[in-house]
C-alpha cells in the first residue's frame, strides 16, 4: 500500500520495489480484474508493470529508480526503504540458473 501511495503522490515517476514489494506486486496481478479495480481505485489509472528493466549499473535508470524510491520512501514513511533480505544480491548462480529451467537439473540439486 505505501509504495502504491508512493506512485500515486508522483504518477509520472518511475519507481523500483525492493523485491518484498515486487513478490506482491507479481501476486497481485495474478486476479487482473481485481489488480485493475485496486490499481484504478488507489491511483486513477491501471499499473503497468514493467520487468524489462535489468541494468543495475549505476546511472541506470533501474538504478536511478531505486534512488529515487529509497529518498521519496525516507522522506514521506521516516523510514527506511531496503529491507533485509529484500534487495537484489546480484545474479544466481550459474548451476542454479540453469536448474530453474530444467525441471530434472532442479531434481538434482536436492538429491
Amino acid at each position: 500500500y505505501n509504495f502504491l501511495m508512493l506512485k500515486r503522490q508522483s504518477p509520472k515517476v518511475v519507481l523500483a520495489p525492493t523485491y518484498d514489494i515486487d513478490l506482491i506486486w507479481h501476486t497481485h496481478q495474478l486476479r487482473p480484474q481485481r489488480y485493475c479495480a485496486d490499481t484504478v481505485g488507489l491511483l486513477g489509472f491501471v499499473y503497468a508493470h514493467d520487468d524489462s528493466m535489468q541494468d543495475r549499473s549505476a546511472g541506470s535508470s533501474l538504478n536511478n529508480a531505486h534512488d529515487e524510491v529509497r529518498k521519496r520512501w525516507s522522506l514521506q514513511y521516516n523510514d527506511e526503504f531496503n529491507t533485509p533480505g529484500g534487495m537484489f544480491r546480484g545474479e544466481p548462480p550459474s548451476r542454479l540458473s540453469a536448474a530453474l529451467h530444467d525441471p530434472n537439473a532442479l531434481l538434482a540439486l536436492f538429491s
